[in-house]
């Protein structure tokens, strides 16, 4: 009887281990994380989707399953995001996924050698270089707000040591990962897509209502407003494309997919997003097309569906003609970074050159709250201003670092998409806030990981394969030595008494 028992539970842990492991675990996540935001029951839903999810780090080695909901967890969140206050209670929750990390990596035997100096690759550790630019940030100026200066620096070690994590417990799946990512991504896109279309359903009855929506971009689905939305969605599309270039029959459907998210974009009236998303579309669709299996399939489906936006521009031209011509209207308009926002944060810049002005620095005088730092609208004037030459430092070796483990895997197809997602996300960030939320921080190193466990042991490690503390401790030994075999000088004769004595004769 115990044994048969044990052979039910065996099956039973095998199967499940399938079942999380694989592509459905994705697609329950993202579908339970939509479910949490169409029912405005999110704050219910998360801790569920939380525990479920941290359940298996008690039983099972593998660890990516905590991919899926690491990215996508804010799309969740349907409250206005500026007034979660009273939601702070969710995060005891993170004491549960602390102690599934700590019993994870006790309870299953890693292999710690990836952390070793010799071995650990480049962009990790400059990841956990942030650590200094964000500790020192503001550190020669009074604090305006010293609880988010600790918080800024709480973030970034948590984030650092999360993804030491994942370099240690994703080793065994290196191989499959950035594809794993990939369908993240694609799923991703979908159910912000489906919310935009909720959310256009619900509040626009009319055509001119949507259009008034559109062209004054009031999209707002509680988590974040358009210049979030719109990225959050782009970041997709190479995801959505890249999944043509395996042979399968729904390549017309998921050209179509793709060409839906660049609609949504475009109805989020983010200017910035829709520049950079539109100048990578065609890069896009000619690798996929140069790399595809269904060349056919896919070639014809980008003409026909091209010629019908076409037909569809030229059937509703008066409205879309009105739409498009008041976003153009607005061009390359700042909307006041050129005037205000790039100013201030070159006089910030100027005041505290070194460390910057820190993360408290008139903190919440833009977004009206107590938590937000002043956004310069910029990724670099951001660095410059709030964390100084220090962090300017820093992030240049994090974003060398980043692009060059997405380089050396460029004869991968998985790996050149993925670098597209990033690439938008980075472009559009130079212009506005998206690179330092939280939630798109996480979602960029989600990308990132999955690059840099694919490389092999040999390539873009931090220090050149050499041992920089062995190095410093050899250093330290041959002064040392080469003080101690240094000649002694003679002491200088007392010419004063030789003369006297000489005198004396």
């Amino acid at each position: 009887m115990k044994e048969e028992t044990k052979l039910k539970l065996n099956k039973f842990g095998a199967l499940a281990t399938r079942f999380i492991e694989s592509d459905w675990w994705i697609a329950l996540n993202l579908i339970i994380v939509f479910i949490g935001w169409v029912s405005s029951g999110w704050y219910v839903v998360l801790p569920i989707l939380v525990v479920a999810n941290v359940l298996p780090l008690f039983f099972f080695r593998g660890t990516k399953h905590l991919l899926p909901i690491l990215y996508s967890f804010v799309f969740m969140i349907n409250s206005d995001r500026h007034d979660l206050g009273d939601y702070s209670w969710l995060l005891a929750f993170i004491i549960i996924l602390l102690a599934g990390v700590v019993f994870s990596l006790v309870r299953f035997k890693r292999d710690y050698s990836p952390l070793a100096p010799k071995r650990i690759k480049g962009f990790h550790a400059a990841l956990i270089a942030l650590v200094v630019p964000f500790a020192f940030a503001g550190v020669t100026r009074p604090a305006e707000s010293p609880v988010a200066r600790v918080a800024a620096l709480a973030f970034i070690i948590v984030v650092a040591l999360g993804y030491t994590f994942f370099v240690l417990t994703t080793r065994e799946d290196k191989d499959e990962l950035a594809l794993y990512v990939i369908k993240i991504l694609f799923c991703s896109g979908l159910v912000v897509c489906a919310q935009a279309v909720v959310y256009y359903a619900t509040v626009c009855e009319t055509f001119d209502e949507l259009r008034e929506n559109v062209i004054l971009k009031l999209i707002d689905l509680g988590w974040s407003s358009a210049n979030n939305i719109a990225p959050a969605i782009a970041m997709a599309i190479p995801a959505t494309l890249y999944l043509c270039i395996k042979r399968n029959k729904i390549v017309p459907l998921l050209v179509l997919i793709a060409l839906f998210e660049y609609l949504v974009i475009i109805c989020t009236g983010s200017r910035g997003t829709i520049l950079f998303t539109t100048i990578a579309l065609p890069i896009m669709l000619l690798y996929v097309m140069a790399k595809t299996e269904n060349k056919l399939a896919f070639g014809a489906s980008v003409c026909v569906l091209f010629a019908l936006a076409v037909g569809l521009v030229v059937y509703f031209g008066d409205q879309v003609g009105e739409i498009l011509t008041k976003m153009l209207d607005k061009g390359f308009d700042s909307s006041g970074r050129t005037e205000t926002l790039y100013p201030i944060a070159i006089d910030t810049f100027k005041n505290d050159p070194i460390f910057g002005a820190g993360w408290d620095f008139r903190i919440g005088e833009i977004d009206g709250n107590n938590y937000s730092p002043y956004w310069h609208h910029s990724t670099a004037l951001q660095i410059l201003a709030d964390m100084g030459i220090v962090g300017a430092i820093a992030f240049a070796f994090f974003y060398f670092h980043r692009y060059r483990t997405f380089f050396v895997l460029r004869k991968k197809p998985e790996a050149v998409m993925l670098l597209l997602s990033l690439l938008i996300f980075d472009a559009y960030g130079m212009i506005d806030t998206a690179f330092f939320s939280p939630p798109f921080f996480i979602m960029l190193l989600v990308i990132s990981l999955a690059v840099e466990v694919a490389l092999p042991d040999d390539k873009c490690r931090a220090f050149g394969g050499r041992d920089p503390i062995a190095d410093v401790k050899a250093l330290i030994a041959n002064l040392k030595a080469n003080r101690k075999s240094a000649p002694q000088q003679a002491e200088p004769e007392d010419t004063a008494s030789n003369e006297n004595e000489n005198t004396e004769e």
